[in-house]
């Protein structure tokens, strides 16, 4: 089904954008309400991925991006099902935009284009609308054609939003535009991420492999920078996985990686002002246990791969992958500011060809510029940011990118895809100080739909990058 293949597409990017750019996706779910007209004495129940395997299907999901100085949050629940001999979906939409953070509290229904907070139904429509749905560029009259309830009045109760799972309740009056009522009471709906999520951003790594010494530092996106470091988290029930990732590149594009696998449960990873124990190990039934990982000579989209699968890697996948053979252990410590370390020594690592090295290394991970200077750690505040958010992001056309310039100079602008590789070079001109708002058409280019990066330089010097999704 072509919904399906576009959805996972979609859902691909959207874990890496949440990854590399600390946007939130929440790919499953449940949700329910009582619906009726006048009175809601109909019950409706939905849960499951947001993404279809079959026909019949039903799922929930979302994210929350933003857009420039808009926070936006759109969650999805849609039941797909055969009717006679046609294919057909109920699509329930949840939309909240505004320059306000989005916080656990009451929300009225809004109409208002800039604070913009409604719910809508559509049913018995065609589910390939759905990939469109799910794009930042919604419109009420975009949905003009399907006849929808709209909500007219009602509220959102926040209950919890985060990284990890979204929870809301809901009620109101809804309205279509063939003047059909419909009510909704008890309104509830949970979303939760299985997709690995950025807990540390940026950090630094000293290792010793083999009798040699070394040092990796900086901002984990390997689509931008030729080396960092930082970590994801899964959550799967009650198991509880980081992946603690770094790289570096050596020649073009192929790179080295270091990394340590934690998992445990949420006791494992309580903050203490002790060190916390990991047993190094590569049994499955060791809990909680500590699995340090080497790559040499890999593409960035193995490392890519590294972070969307958010699990232990393994010789099933990477076949040259370095993996423990002796035992030891990895002590973990929180800081009192958020920040992490991990540290162990003199671990043996073999390959499946049989190549042995010893292994020590020293972590430090957190949210803001890290470096590591004689053996001590040093967190740097980064500069103010010279480009914002694109917006609107994701897109299918056109998107604007705001530029802040502390000076007069000659403008340009890279895109990237993926895999690394420049796509378009685009000659701005020359602009003066201050704010500016960048249009970037990218219908123009013959480009297919994906995840792209950019990089703006002034007077040929790189100045700032961002990342956007275009849904083509």
């Amino acid at each position: 089904m072509k919904t399906n293949r576009l959805l996972n597409r979609v859902a691909g990017l959207f874990c890496l954008t949440s990854i590399l750019w600390g946007q939130y996706a929440w790919n499953t779910g449940e949700i329910s309400f009582s619906y009726g007209s006048p009175i809601p004495d109909q019950q409706l129940s939905l849960t499951g991925d947001l993404l279809p395997d079959a026909v019949p299907d039903q799922g929930v999901g979302g994210f929350e991006i933003s857009q420039g100085d808009t926070n936006l949050i759109m969650l999805v629940a849609q039941n797909t099902y055969v009717l006679e001999e046609d294919t057909l979906a109920d699509i329930f939409i949840l939309f909240m935009n505004d320059t306000l953070p989005m916080e656990p509290g009451t929300y009225l229904v809004n109409p208002s284009p800039e604070a913009l907070k409604l719910f809508v139904w559509m049913r018995e429509i065609d589910p390939d609308v759905l990939p469109g749905l799910i794009n930042a560029d919604f419109t009420i009259d975009s949905l003009a054609s399907l006849n929808p309830f709209i909500s007219i009045s009602g509220q959102f109760d926040i209950v919890e939003i985060n990284a990890f799972q979204l929870q809301m309740n809901f009620a109101g009056m809804m309205f279509s535009p063939s003047f059909e009522t419909m009510s909704i009471l008890n309104g509830a709906i949970h979303t939760i991420s299985t997709f690995p999520v950025s807990v540390y951003s940026q950090g630094a790594l000293d290792y010793v492999e083999g009798g040699e010494s070394g040092n990796i530092s900086g901002e984990l996106n390997p689509l931008i920078n030729s080396e960092g470091v930082g970590a994801v988290r899964t959550e799967v029930q009650d198991t509880i996985t980081y992946n603690l990732i770094s790289y570096h590149e050596m020649e073009e594009n192929r790179y080295d990686v270091f990394g340590v696998t934690l998992v445990g449960d949420e006791a494992s990873f309580l903050a203490t002002t002790a060190d916390l124990e990991f047993p190094i190990s590569i049994l499955e039934n060791e809990f909680p246990m500590a699995v340090p990982f080497m790559l040499k000579n890999v593409a960035v989209q193995d490392v890519l791969e590294l972070l969307e699968s958010g699990e232990m890697p393994s010789p099933d996948s990477l076949s040259q992958i370095y993996l423990p053979i002796s035992q030891g252990t990895a002590y973990l410590n929180f800081t009192d500011v958020g920040d992490a370390s991990l540290d162990f020594e003199n671990i043996t690592m073999s390959n499946i060809t049989g190549d042995f090295t010893q292994l020590s290394e020293n972590w430090i991970l957190g949210n803001s510029s890290t470096n590591s200077i004689d053996g001590k750690f040093v967190i740097q505040i980064p500069d103010s940011p010279i480009v914002g958010a694109p917006y609107p992001n994701p897109f299918n056309s056109s998107t604007i990118i705001p530029v802040n310039l502390t000076r007069p100079m000659q403008l340009d602008l890279e895109i990237y895809n993926i895999l690394g590789q420049n796509v378009a070079y685009i000659r701005l001109g020359e602009y003066s100080s201050g704010s500016h708002h960048i249009p970037l058409n990218m219908g123009l280019y013959k480009l297919s739909g994906g995840l792209y990066y950019f990089s703006f330089r002034g007077n040929t010097q790189i100045l700032d990058t961002g990342s956007f999704l275009y849904l083509k």
